[in-house]
């Protein structure tokens, strides 16, 4: 968890740590970090994955006065945080 603006927010970070190589997987609407649970495995490997949850979905908490500015903070902020290893769920 990371907290943007005062919200928490979830975010999964796996594969190889540490890596000169990572993806940050942004899910739609809808969806949550799950959605990319098979390209998860694949890539372990060969390269680091953070599947941030945006807020309000999946484990993130949701701020009913969210602005288009901070999603941006938001993704930001998640794939900026010290890598650490985290189990996919």
């Amino acid at each position: 968890m990371v907290s943007a603006n005062g919200t928490r927010l979830f975010y999964l970070d796996t594969g190889n740590i540490p890596s000169d190589r990572t993806v940050v997987a942004l899910h739609s609407l809808g969806a949550d970090h799950r959605l990319w649970s098979d390209q998860t495995v694949f890539l372990a490997p060969y390269a680091g994955m953070i599947a941030p949850n945006t807020r309000g979905h999946g484990r993130s908490e949701w701020d009913r006065d969210v602005h288009l500015e901070d999603w941006f903070v938001d993704t930001r902020q998640s794939s900026s945080t010290k890598r650490e290893s985290t189990r996919p769920t």
